[in-house]
């Protein structure tokens, strides 16, 4: 007789949302430009690459082709984002104190207004 896998305990709404919030990942940084930012920081170690060989080139053009073999060009890796529940959190105290602030401006305002 086959045996029935266990039974899984059901998720209550509640629970559901904090695992997809805790799964979840956001890029914070460059959440709008994606593309803009990799081409960036591709051309950058790029330029970074040609400049060191030029002036490899230019001090010692003998051992220059040998240190541009052994040297390995550091790739930009892709970093995991934070969890969208930390995103959010942050995103929380960062609209509490841009509230806050808006108020004290606006009392000191009106302090200086009196």
């Amino acid at each position: 007789m086959a045996s029935r896998p266990p039974k899984r305990k059901r998720l209550s709404p509640r629970e559901k949302k904090n695992l997809s919030l805790s799964k979840d990942r956001r890029a914070d940084w460059w959440e709008y430009d994606r593309k803009k930012v990799r081409s960036k920081h591709r051309a950058v170690s790029h330029r970074v690459a040609r400049r060191e060989a030029m002036r490899n080139l230019i001090y010692d053009p003998d051992a220059a082709e040998a240190r541009f073999i052994l040297k390995q060009r550091k790739r930009w890796k892709k970093a995991p984002g934070m969890t969208l529940s930390d995103y959010i959190t942050n995103r929380r105290t960062q609209r509490k104190a841009m509230y806050r602030a808006r108020i004290l401006r606006a009392l000191r305002a009106s302090e200086s207004d009196l």
